[in-house]
């Protein structure tokens, strides 16, 4: 089962059609990071940069526009609503 998978069942709160990384790669990528020991979205970012063939490959990451900006990360965690994220 691919990490990502996990996440699907939370609402995207962001607009249909204006966004460039899918919610669940997002939630993904920052779960690894952290995972990984990276402390904030700027280590996360290069983590991502770092090792992105194998978070495609081995984890199952789309990342069909690449790593998200460190704004894309801060923006997608500030308006995420938490009490989803916890069920």
């Amino acid at each position: 089962m691919e990490i990502s998978s996990y996440f699907e069942t939370i609402a995207d709160f962001r607009v249909q059609g204006r966004c460039l990384h899918a919610l669940d790669d997002i939630l993904a990528l920052v779960l690894l990071g952290i995972l990984a020991d990276n402390d904030d979205f700027v280590e996360i970012v290069d983590f991502g940069q770092d090792n992105l063939a194998a978070l495609r490959a081995d984890f199952g990451l789309k990342l069909a526009n690449g790593i998200p900006s460190v704004d894309t990360l801060e923006r997608v965690f500030k308006h995420l609503n938490i009490n989803s994220l916890q069920s």
